[in-house]
């Protein structure tokens, strides 16, 4: 599994059509989502052995994970790579506490610090 670097607050979303993460803000909790990256045929019949069932609803976060670990290790933790990388344009880390905050909202460019660090 790659190191988890960008965020401690993420979230698996993935399901029968593919692999999808949510990596939040430490700041403010805001998410961004990651592109769906879908299963190649050849994926297909491993990841989903035993999930017949389902039927295009979505699986709780932890069997799914655990069922992609299990069948498919390897595909989930490419994904995962490559979902920081896209994650990673999103997000700032904070020199000052170590965590990494939204651009968007939680960011002081000026400071080059988390919005919390900057203030005086």
């Amino acid at each position: 599994m790659p190191h988890m670097n960008l965020t401690t607050r993420y979230e698996d979303l993935s399901t029968e059509r593919g692999v999808q993460f949510r990596f939040r803000c430490d700041a403010c909790g805001r998410g961004y989502e990651t592109q769906l990256q879908t299963f190649t045929t050849r994926h297909v019949p491993d990841l989903l052995h035993g999930a017949a069932g389902l039927f295009g609803a979505i699986w709780d976060a932890g069997d799914s994970t655990r069922h992609i670990h299990h069948h498919g290790g390897h595909v989930h933790d490419e994904a995962l790579a490559m979902a920081l990388a896209e994650a990673r344009a999103n997000f700032q880390h904070c020199t000052g506490c170590g965590r990494w905050v939204c651009s968007r909202l939680c960011w002081d460019l000026a400071a080059g610090l988390c919005k919390e660090c900057a203030r005086p």
